[in-house]
């Protein structure tokens, strides 16, 4: 098995980390997914089982443990932690972003990129989808209930963001979402409370 491309131990009992995936042809896009799970077992020291919900969010079975996973057509990640709910977002920095823009972002959001329009749209949309992922409960309507603050663009750094939903609001307002543009591509990650 080949070695993390990227790892990081994000807090105690928390760590990430980043897969080149292998094999890619248009006929195996189960190697993105079956790469994800790899660095979790990476990041275990030790091979579990992974199974979803209903739901959809993966977790481990037999296990006290929070995961997220996501990867683009050449690189797979995953968060584990053993305190907190968490979700991640990986995407290749291209600019197709800009065709679906409308559908994540509200006219302010969108109205207030004046630069670098490519890495600030993929870095909402990631830091979006790494919301969605840690609520992963029902669906959530991406420009209304997924807030990302304004913020201005940097190699890496720290969002803040909000899931809106009424019954939760205490839960779910004012997290920290940490980000990183490498190889190509952004990444963000949450940690839920």
């Amino acid at each position: 098995m080949t070695p993390l491309l990227y790892q990081k131990i994000v807090q105690k009992g928390t760590a990430l980390g980043i897969k080149t995936i292998e094999g890619i042809t248009p006929h195996a896009p189960s190697n993105q997914s079956l790469t994800a799970r790899q660095v979790v077992n990476t990041l275990l020291g030790n091979d579990i089982e992974i199974i979803k919900d209903e739901s959809g969010k993966p977790f481990v079975k037999d296990a006290a443990l929070h995961i997220s996973l996501s990867h683009s057509s050449t690189l797979a990640a995953a968060i584990v932690s053993e305190q907190h709910a968490v979700g991640i977002d990986i995407e290749t920095v291209h600019p197709r972003i800009e065709r679906i823009a409308h559908k994540f972002l509200s006219v302010e959001e969108l109205e207030a990129i004046t630069s670098n329009r490519v890495e600030t749209l993929l870095l909402y949309w990631s830091a979006k989808e790494a919301l969605y992922k840690l609520y992963a409960k029902k669906q959530l309507e991406f420009t209304t209930q997924l807030i990302v603050q304004p913020f201005q663009l940097q190699q890496s750094g720290i969002l803040k963001g909000s899931v809106i939903v009424a019954e939760e609001q205490e839960i779910f307002t004012d997290l920290d979402i940490h980000y990183e543009f490498l190889e190509g591509h952004v990444m963000a990650y949450v940690l839920g409370r």
